[in-house]
Protein backbone atom coordinates (compact mmCIF):
# COMPACT_ATOMS: atom_id res chain seq x y z
CA UNK A 1 0.00 0.00 0.00
CA UNK A 2 1.34 3.41 -0.96
CA UNK A 3 1.28 6.01 1.80
CA UNK A 4 1.26 9.73 1.13
CA UNK A 5 3.48 11.73 3.48
CA UNK A 6 3.71 15.52 3.60
CA UNK A 7 7.15 16.85 2.84
CA UNK A 8 8.22 20.36 3.78
CA UNK A 9 11.23 22.27 2.50
CA UNK A 10 12.68 24.95 4.75
CA UNK A 11 15.75 27.08 4.75
CA UNK A 12 17.02 27.83 8.23
CA UNK A 13 15.77 31.24 9.41
CA UNK A 14 13.22 31.42 6.59
CA UNK A 15 9.95 29.81 7.67
CA UNK A 16 7.67 28.21 5.10
CA UNK A 17 4.77 30.47 4.20
CA UNK A 18 1.40 28.82 3.59
CA UNK A 19 1.69 25.94 1.12
CA UNK A 20 4.95 27.08 -0.47
CA UNK A 21 7.58 24.39 0.05
CA UNK A 22 5.03 21.64 0.71
CA UNK A 23 4.27 18.55 -1.34
CA UNK A 24 3.13 14.96 -0.96
CA UNK A 25 5.59 12.08 -1.15
CA UNK A 26 4.38 8.65 -2.25
CA UNK A 27 6.08 5.97 -0.13
CA UNK A 28 5.32 2.43 -1.34
CA UNK A 29 6.68 0.65 1.75
CA UNK A 30 5.48 0.19 5.35
CA UNK A 31 9.07 0.26 6.56
CA UNK A 32 12.02 1.91 4.86
CA UNK A 33 15.20 3.81 5.62
CA UNK A 34 16.04 7.50 5.44
CA UNK A 35 18.04 6.59 2.32
CA UNK A 36 14.84 5.21 0.75
CA UNK A 37 12.85 8.36 1.62
CA UNK A 38 15.46 10.56 -0.03
CA UNK A 39 15.55 8.31 -3.09
CA UNK A 40 11.72 8.31 -3.39
CA UNK A 41 11.76 12.10 -3.16
CA UNK A 42 14.40 12.55 -5.85
CA UNK A 43 12.74 9.93 -8.12
CA UNK A 44 9.36 11.67 -7.90
CA UNK A 45 10.81 15.09 -8.61
CA UNK A 46 12.91 13.88 -11.54
CA UNK A 47 9.85 12.08 -12.96
CA UNK A 48 7.81 15.29 -12.70
CA UNK A 49 10.61 17.42 -14.09
CA UNK A 50 10.91 19.35 -10.82
CA UNK A 51 14.08 20.36 -9.05
CA UNK A 52 12.92 21.79 -5.71
CA UNK A 53 14.93 19.26 -3.72
CA UNK A 54 17.99 19.61 -5.90
CA UNK A 55 17.89 23.39 -5.42
CA UNK A 56 17.46 22.81 -1.69
CA UNK A 57 20.83 21.02 -1.71
CA UNK A 58 22.60 23.54 -3.98
CA UNK A 59 25.02 26.10 -2.55
CA UNK A 60 23.38 29.36 -1.57
CA UNK A 61 24.70 31.60 -4.35
CA UNK A 62 22.97 34.82 -3.34
CA UNK A 63 24.84 34.99 -0.04
CA UNK A 64 28.24 35.46 -1.66
CA UNK A 65 29.88 38.85 -1.42
CA UNK A 66 31.24 40.30 -4.70
CA UNK A 67 34.79 39.43 -3.63
CA UNK A 68 33.77 35.80 -3.04
CA UNK A 69 32.18 35.57 -6.48
CA UNK A 70 35.40 36.89 -8.02
CA UNK A 71 37.58 34.47 -6.06
CA UNK A 72 35.29 31.55 -6.88
CA UNK A 73 35.09 32.33 -10.59
CA UNK A 74 38.12 30.16 -11.36
CA UNK A 75 36.37 27.21 -9.74
CA UNK A 76 33.24 28.00 -11.71
CA UNK A 77 35.25 28.10 -14.95
CA UNK A 78 36.85 24.75 -14.09
CA UNK A 79 33.41 23.26 -13.48
CA UNK A 80 32.12 24.68 -16.76
CA UNK A 81 35.12 23.17 -18.57
CA UNK A 82 34.54 19.78 -16.93
CA UNK A 83 30.85 19.94 -17.85
CA UNK A 84 31.73 20.70 -21.46
CA UNK A 85 34.16 17.76 -21.50
CA UNK A 86 31.44 15.44 -20.18
CA UNK A 87 28.80 16.79 -22.58
CA UNK A 88 30.03 14.44 -25.31
CA UNK A 89 29.00 11.46 -23.16
CA UNK A 90 25.35 10.62 -23.70
CA UNK A 91 23.55 10.34 -20.39
CA UNK A 92 20.52 8.12 -20.05
CA UNK A 93 17.63 9.08 -17.75
CA UNK A 94 18.90 6.36 -15.39
CA UNK A 95 22.34 8.02 -15.24
CA UNK A 96 20.74 11.37 -14.46
CA UNK A 97 18.51 9.89 -11.76
CA UNK A 98 21.36 7.97 -10.13
CA UNK A 99 23.56 11.07 -10.16
CA UNK A 100 20.78 13.14 -8.55
CA UNK A 101 20.20 10.49 -5.87
CA UNK A 102 23.92 10.28 -5.12
CA UNK A 103 24.09 14.08 -4.93
CA UNK A 104 21.29 13.99 -2.35
CA UNK A 105 23.09 11.34 -0.27
CA UNK A 106 26.32 13.34 -0.43
CA UNK A 107 24.48 16.51 0.64
CA UNK A 108 22.99 14.66 3.62
CA UNK A 109 26.46 13.42 4.68
CA UNK A 110 27.92 16.93 4.20
CA UNK A 111 25.18 18.42 6.41
CA UNK A 112 23.89 20.60 3.57
CA UNK A 113 20.45 19.74 4.93
CA UNK A 114 18.96 17.93 7.89
CA UNK A 115 15.91 15.73 7.80
CA UNK A 116 13.19 15.59 10.44
CA UNK A 117 10.77 12.67 10.60
CA UNK A 118 7.77 14.17 12.35
CA UNK A 119 9.77 15.99 15.06
CA UNK A 120 12.78 13.64 15.29
CA UNK A 121 16.01 14.41 13.43
CA UNK A 122 17.32 11.61 11.22
CA UNK A 123 20.96 10.96 12.06
CA UNK A 124 21.94 8.37 9.46
CA UNK A 125 20.85 7.26 5.99
CA UNK A 126 20.30 3.76 7.34
CA UNK A 127 17.93 4.83 10.15
CA UNK A 128 14.74 2.78 9.87
CA UNK A 129 11.42 4.56 9.38
CA UNK A 130 7.97 3.10 10.06
CA UNK A 131 5.86 4.97 7.54
CA UNK A 132 2.54 4.18 9.23
CA UNK A 133 3.56 6.50 12.09
CA UNK A 134 5.06 9.15 9.83
CA UNK A 135 2.97 12.22 9.01
CA UNK A 136 5.57 14.64 7.73
CA UNK A 137 9.16 14.79 6.60
CA UNK A 138 10.91 18.16 6.81
CA UNK A 139 14.04 18.93 4.82
CA UNK A 140 15.86 21.89 6.35
CA UNK A 141 18.63 23.41 4.28
CA UNK A 142 21.54 24.72 6.32
CA UNK A 143 23.34 27.82 5.15
CA UNK A 144 26.93 28.33 6.29
CA UNK A 145 27.66 31.54 8.16
CA UNK A 146 29.23 34.20 6.04
CA UNK A 147 32.62 35.72 6.76
CA UNK A 148 33.84 33.37 9.40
Amino acid sequence: MTRKITIIDEILARPVEDEQGRALLDVPLDRCTVRDLIRFRVEQEVARGEDAFLSLMAPHKTSQAPQERTLNSDTTNARAFAAAQNASRVQTPSDTLNAAVQQAYDAFHANAFVLFLNDQQAEDLDDEVVTSTLDQVTFVRLIPLQGG
